[in-house]
């Protein structure tokens, strides 16, 4: 009676103890809108870009991943993103000085979702290697 109650305690653990969970990760593309509310002045955005990119070009670990032109593809784009999300006055009151969480969020979800589009441009770019011709 003693070995029979130790088998079924056995199966029961074992068989509970053997279920797989799969999780399923879905990767979030922030939303680009469309619509520039008001133009900035002459050449403001390419001087934002060009401070963004000298920031980020500055970081080693983002020179490792991108080449130059794609760091600065994605300066370029968040600062597109930028232009049509806010007015230059407001630009400059939010984003110059010190920045609040709120702000450095959205610049985080800016530059993720271009740094994506990037990938995927760079993506298509590279040539197609068969596993027969590195041999």
């Amino acid at each position: 009676m003693k070995s029979f109650f130790i088998i079924v305690a056995s199966l029961v653990l074992f068989t509970g103890c053997t279920k797989d969970a799969v999780i399923v990760k879905k990767e979030v593309i922030p939303e680009v809108k469309s619509q520039i509310i008001s133009p900035w002045p002459e050449g403001s955005r390419e001087f934002h870009t060009a401070l963004y990119f000298m920031r980020m070009a500055q970081d080693p670990n983002l020179r490792l991943r991108y080449q130059p032109e794609n760091l600065f593809n994605i300066c370029k784009c968040v600062l597109k993103q930028m232009e049509k999300d806010y007015e230059y006055d407001v630009f400059m009151a939010k984003f110059n000085n010190n920045l609040n969480p709120e702000t450095q969020q959205y610049i985080y979800n800016a530059t993720y979702g271009c740094s994506i589009q990037e990938v995927e441009r760079m993506k298509k770019i590279l040539p197609k290697i068969e596993l027969k011709d590195m041999l």
